[in-house]
């Protein structure tokens, strides 16, 4: 069976980056964390979060969580802009192979 939280938890999150999207401004940053007690479904959300992000106008994405390494990865696998991933626990923020540092953001 299909958990509403699950649903829940996807739905929100497609809709915040919908109205991001239709923001004028001059970079989109999207900072995103675990979404927590998705029992089986943990994996499946986190890697559906990662295509609600590709198919968003975004300029980056920081990732913070233990569950949000499937999100980091779908976008890895499939990316093509800067992602950021923080530490939760030292607040280091390591930059994926592919990104390029910018001071500006």
């Amino acid at each position: 069976a299909w958990s509403s939280t699950a649903a829940g938890a996807r739905n929100s999150i497609k809709s915040s980056l919908e109205i991001l999207t239709k923001e004028k401004c001059k970079r989109r940053i999207v900072v995103i964390g675990d979404v927590l007690e998705l029992g089986e479904y943990t994996e499946k959300i986190h890697r559906e979060i990662g295509e609600e992000l590709l198919s968003s106008n975004l300029d980056y994405v920081i990732t913070i969580g233990e569950y949000t390494n499937y999100t980091d990865n779908y976008l890895k696998e499939n990316g093509k802009w800067p992602l950021f991933v923080a530490n939760g626990t030292t607040g280091f923020i390591e930059l994926s192979e592919d990104a390029e540092y910018d001071p500006s953001i």
